[in-house]
């Protein structure tokens, strides 16, 4: 458990400096204008994942042992990863266990207000961080090979003049939903198809995934 303490404080520590005004600006353009808050939980709901991750749970974790107190990890200068999980760890050890028990009960909290946070993170972090040199010269077509189901899916969702739920998508598609529901996540995760209004309200074809199936 000493370890986890120390990395989850050396993670907390990292995003909190990696947060600067132009990355929320970076994150918060994946989603597009009036799309609902991100919520985690009880905790206040954010504009962006990386946000409500690094705003609120992680400095409501930090709060829970250090109140607005600066951790050792920031007070004491720590440069090294090797120092300062040698150092956080070391601070476990001198926790009072009691204590330590009824605080982490606090990090209990309700089911994250998505289906698949990874697929949100992903799509703000493309937005943070610099293309690769195949995605920016154009040939996505490239690093993604489509199954003969992810091009009907696809070319369902190209004719459709706004989002489609996934029964619909069967239903143009013809291939059964065990496949679509597959099929979707992966097209997801490539940024090929996207949920624009969340998570229960449809699928739409982007830009992207226009460009590969006309590929």
């Amino acid at each position: 458990m000493g370890g986890t303490f120390a990395l989850a404080f050396i993670a907390q520590h990292d995003l909190s400096n990696l947060l600067t005004g132009e990355v929320r600006a970076a994150a918060r353009r994946a989603y597009r204008p009036g799309a609902a808050s991100i919520k985690l939980g009880r905790l206040p709901a954010k504009p962006s994942v990386i946000e409500a991750i690094a705003d609120e749970l992680g400095v409501f974790f930090r709060n829970l042992f250090y109140q607005s107190k600066p951790t050792p990890i920031d007070s004491k200068g720590v440069r090294s990863s090797n120092a300062a999980l040698t150092l956080m760890a070391d601070e476990w050890i001198h926790q009072d266990p009691r204590l330590v028990g009824s605080k982490l009960r606090f990090l209990r909290c309700d089911a994250i207000d998505f289906d698949n946070l990874k697929v949100q993170l992903d799509r703000e972090t493309r937005g943070i961080l610099p293309p690769s040199a195949d995605v920016a010269e154009g040939r996505l077509d490239e690093l993604i090979s489509l199954t003969p189901a992810d091009r009907n899916i696809l070319e369902a969702l190209a004719k459709a003049p706004a989002t489609m739920i996934q029964v619909v998508i069967v239903e143009e598609s013809g291939e059964p939903l065990r496949i679509v529901k597959d099929r979707l996540l992966k097209l997801e995760q490539t940024f090929l198809v996207v949920r624009p209004h969340g998570p229960r309200r449809g699928y739409a074809i982007t830009k992207e995934g226009r460009n590969v199936l006309a590929s």
